[in-house]
């Protein structure tokens, strides 16, 4: 990219301007070239990321190292979304479920209607994909708890519950906090919100959530989780 750009300036200062129509208008005089010079426009909708003096290649890298962060960034929320989702189906609600209860072991279950997970081993096959099987096992067989997931007669079950989720927190903001070959940081901040007084919640402070990103053999899981709401 630097290359061409240096061509091209190279070009146009071996080149004696004539004629102009830069701005729509058109008029014939000798003009320096240097006007005209490949500096990649769209570099300069980023402006904070640079100094005054920076030449264009030093403006090129500097682009290059945001857009990886905040390509990895993206990556990261979209699949914190995806776990925060999926721990949901134990903390906040279930999966979508039809039909008649069902007694089993004690307890009143629905069954599962999603065509994603049709039984248990489903459910536990995409929960490896997002969490650590540490994580995996708790939500699936709590120690001190109900199992909300089963099979009867080899279909996915569900015990029906919903809580919904805490309404003294707003908004989320996300980063990275730090990132290498084999462990990501990633870090969630979660606003406060004070009594309603009337108009609108107030923000009355942040709270902050740091989850480890690894990959464990040839996957990436979350191998420490919460939600954060």
């Amino acid at each position: 990219m630097l290359a061409f750009a240096d061509e091209i300036n190279s070009l146009l200062d071996k080149s004696t301007l004539l004629i102009s129509s830069n701005g729509g208008n058109f008029h014939f005089a000798t003009s320096a070239t240097s006007l005209f010079y490949e500096r990649y426009s769209w570099l300069d909708e980023n402006q904070e990321l640079y100094n005054d003096n920076d030449s264009l290649e030093e403006r090129l890298k500097k682009y290059s190292k945001y857009a990886v962060s905040n390509r990895e960034l993206s990556e990261m929320i979209f699949v914190y979304k995806n776990a925060v989702e999926a721990y949901g189906w134990f903390e906040l609600t279930t999966l979508p479920t039809s039909g008649l209860l069902r007694e089993y072991n004690g307890n009143s279950y629905a069954k599962v209607n999603d065509y994603n997970f049709k039984t248990l081993a489903d459910l536990e096959n995409y929960l490896h994909m997002l969490f650590t099987d540490s994580i995996v096992n708790d939500l699936l067989h709590p120690k001190n708890g109900t199992e909300r997931y089963c099979n009867i007669d080899g279909e996915l079950y569900a015990i029906p519950a919903d809580r919904g989720t805490n309404i003294t927190k707003g908004e989320e903001k996300y980063e990275i906090i730090s990132s290498n070959a084999d462990t990501i940081t990633f870090r969630v901040t979660v606003e406060i919100l004070g009594e309603w007084d009337g108009n609108k919640q107030p923000i009355t402070g942040y709270e902050t959530h740091d989850f480890t990103y690894e990959k464990i053999g040839d996957k990436w899981v979350f191998t420490t989780f919460n939600l954060v709401r």
